[in-house]
């Protein structure tokens, strides 16, 4: 298994792990959690404990592209505060898990280098397989597959951008994940994101 994959199963441990310590009120973009649509998970259970605020090295390390890497490039990239929403099954068999990420930028050209430089990387991994959602305009979506002592875990990831602000849908679980479910959570969080962005918003993330 590469690096790259490995990583993807790391990085959601990481964000579940570490998310509540981001609750400060001094790394939050307000308005920020507004973005992502709080009901995208389902019938799933809300992770409380990695839904909130995340700061540059949360941010680095929430998603399959190396935490070092990644950190280096928002340093240098306009990044200014990030988002999670993490639901999770208790069923161990199953082990289904789905997140979306926000990522706030000083600029929107910074949002389409985000999505271009984390799918690129991505696709190093021998176990990607690209995918095509052509609802969502300049996303780039991806399947991979984790191999450990848990067991196989299938993760499809779908990431783009709206205006400053770059998106990461990602649905796990402990069996094949069809491409179309997760185009469909993005399709969704997408008109969530612009719905939002067309609002007043209020003075809380």
């Amino acid at each position: 298994m590469t690096r790259v994959a490995r990583l993807l199963a790391v990085a959601c441990v990481a964000l579940i792990a570490a998310c509540s310590n981001a609750e400060d009120p001094r790394t939050a973009v307000p308005g920020l959690g507004r973005l992502l649509d709080s009901g995208l998970g389902g019938s799933l259970p809300v992770v409380a404990s990695a839904t909130g605020a995340m700061d540059l090295d949360l941010a680095a390390a929430a998603t399959v592209v190396p935490a070092p890497l990644l950190r280096g490039w928002l340093g240098t990239h306009g990044f200014q505060g990030g988002y999670s929403r993490v639901w999770a099954s208790a069923n161990t068999k199953t082990a289904e898990q789905v997140t979306v990420l926000a990522y706030r930028f000083f600029a929107d050209h910074d949002a389409d280098a985000f999505v271009t430089y984390s799918a690129d990387l991505a696709a190093s991994s021998a176990y990607y397989t690209a995918g095509v959602d052509a609802l969502v305009p300049g996303s780039r979506a991806f399947s991979l597959v984790t191999r450990g002592r848990s067991g196989t875990q299938f993760c499809g990831e779908e990431l783009f951008s709206v205006y400053r602000d770059a998106f990461v849908v990602t649905r796990c679980a402990g069996f094949p994940v069809p491409q179309d479910s997760v185009a469909r959570l993005a399709q969704r969080q997408l008109i969530h994101a612009v719905t939002v962005a067309a609002t007043p918003s209020p003075s809380t993330p």
